[in-house]
């Protein structure tokens, strides 16, 4: 689950910044923006030392499962921020049309 996070969210980083190119102002701007909190969310998941195999290696599943949702946690808000900006952006680009 972490190592789809963590590549689900630096690929949403990569994929953002070259969608800042092909927009302006404000829809850049929040495009940018969500870019950015993705990568916070993505380094917060390379920060955090939950291997996919502990359990297969012993330890308790309750243990790792409970890490793995208090991890989930700590992110969501972030995750709220970055959806929020994207919202905006989308926002944006419906009234320029």
């Amino acid at each position: 689950m972490l190592i789809h996070l963590r590549y689900n969210r630096r690929s949403a980083v990569s994929y953002l910044r070259e969608m800042v190119k092909r927009h302006s102002g404000a829809t850049a701007t929040s495009i940018s923006a969500a870019a950015g909190i993705y990568h916070r969310i993505a380094d917060r998941a390379v920060a955090m030392d939950l291997p996919y195999n502990r359990v297969q290696n012993g330890d308790d599943k309750q243990s790792v499962r409970a890490e793995y949702t208090a991890m989930v946690e700590r992110i969501s808000d972030l995750e709220a921020l970055a959806i929020a900006e994207l919202e905006v952006a989308v926002a944006s680009m419906s009234e320029k049309r």
